[in-house]
């Protein structure tokens, strides 16, 4: 008996180790799987701490939103300005295009009349967009509708390792009227002069809007009494006006071997031999010495690209707080890494009163390094508080191999996240 159970109980003895040794084998897979899990996804986790931030970087903001020109003429050009505000705080590149059936009447400038079709613009700040309008002489009557975009690049950006995979995208909404209507019109908003000194020329200032849909040249004239007596008279009309602008047009008068004491100026403003307006202001010329000089420096700021070998504009903006126009100059000192490298200072420059004038000076970039730019600007005497700015310039032989991130690492993270659910899959399967 004991002969024919000790067969069957090896056999059962054999079958507990195999049913052992194939609860241990899956033991030890279901713990190698969820130790491959626990560290593919940590894998995932941290590239989207890389991958997520880069995408989003840039911030883009537009104002105004919409544009319209209700009347505009066959062959007639217009201007609008539209700000573009980078509101990131890392320096960003920005594109600006037009869409739409009349996108060739749309060309883009900045403000000193350079045709732009890409702008850099710091962290936390803003630039100004011209935009012209030329309707073809052949354009019909009627209403069109176009659509201006800026937009991000992806992939440009000033900071270190990092880049913006994504572009952002912000529209602005054109709206144009073409009419077979000229309309020549006009109105003043003010006319004002300030007392001088002598030996200073006096300023008349007049502000005028162009109400029409054609370009307006406002005829200004000016008669100089002293007491009762005409002692002086002139007139202006080179000025020219485009339509829907409002522009201020100043006059001067040279009041050299001109006595100290009162005076009136007689001024009349007509548009297409129609009096838009007349005024008479008294006016003062005083002992020099007499009006108070004041001034501030607003802003230090640069134009160009922060690189080995450029030359940069240091542009320091100046407003005249004074009583009188005053001639004003930049004088700078520039530090790179702390050390006093270079002194800069730019063209003496009039700045008229109540007016703001921008001092530039240029720098060269000859080596990298943490650059600081340090001045104040020097007016009839005096100067003012110092300002300055900081730059980082680096070698241009520099590559930072993170930028590369952004598409690679989307890839790396779908491929892991594959290999997450064949795993899960197999073990659901072997369950």
């Amino acid at each position: 008996m004991l002969s024919i159970l000790y067969p069957l109980k090896v056999e059962v003895e054999e079958r507990e180790k195999q049913m052992i040794k194939g609860l241990s084998f899956k033991v030890a897979k279901e713990a190698a799987g969820a130790g491959l899990m626990f560290v593919l996804l940590l894998l995932l986790l941290i590239l989207s701490i890389i991958v997520i931030p880069n995408a989003g970087a840039v911030g883009v903001g537009v104002v105004p939103a919409n544009v319209s020109i209700t009347d505009a003429t066959r062959g007639g050009e217009y201007e609008q300005v539209i700000n573009v505000y980078n509101t990131d705080t890392t320096t960003s590149t920005f594109r600006v295009y037009a869409t739409g059936d009349i996108r060739s009447w749309i060309s883009f400038y900045d403000l000193q009349g350079n045709r732009l079709t890409e702008m850099t613009i710091p962290g936390k700040n803003r630039t100004k967009i011209l935009m012209k309008f030329r309707i073809p002489e052949d354009a019909p009557t009627g209403s069109y509708k176009s659509r201006v975009y800026v937009e991000s690049i992806p992939g440009k950006t000033a900071t270190k390792g990092a880049a913006a995979q994504v572009g952002i995208q912000v529209p602005v909404e054109i709206n144009l009227r073409v009419t077979g209507e000229q309309i020549l019109s006009g109105i003043i908003h003010g006319i004002t002069i300030s007392d001088t000194e002598e030996g200073y020329p006096l300023i008349i200032r007049v502000l005028f809007r162009n109400t029409g849909n054609v370009i307006a040249k406002p005829v200004i004239n000016v008669e100089i009494f002293k007491g009762t007596t005409q002692i002086s008279s002139f007139s202006a009309s080179n000025e020219t006006v485009k339509p829907h602008r409002l522009k201020e047009i100043r006059l001067k008068w040279d009041t050299e071997g001109q006595a100290v004491g009162d005076y009136l100026a007689n001024v009349s403003v007509s548009l297409a031999g129609k009096l838009l307006n007349s005024s008479e202001i008294p006016f003062k010329i005083l002992e020099p010495g007499t009006l108070t000089r004041n001034g501030i420096l607003r802003m230090l700021s640069y134009e160009g690209k922060p690189e080995v070998g450029a030359l940069i504009k240091v542009l320091a903006t100046f407003e005249n707080t004074g009583k009188i126009s005053t001639k004003a100059r930049f004088y700078g000192e520039v530090y790179r890494n702390g050390q006093l490298i270079d002194v800069i200072n730019s063209e003496e420059l009039e700045v008229p009163v109540r007016e703001t004038g921008v001092l530039t000076s240029y720098l060269k970039l000859d080596a990298p390094g943490a650059y600081n730019i340090s001045g104040y600007v020097l007016y009839e005497g005096k100067k003012t508080d110092k300002r300055s700015i900081q730059l980082e310039v680096g070698s241009p032989k520099r590559h930072f191999p993170l930028p590369a991130i952004g598409a690679a690492g989307t890839l790396i993270a779908i491929i892991l996240t594959l290999i997450i659910f064949k795993i899960n899959g197999v073990r659901f399967h072997n369950r």
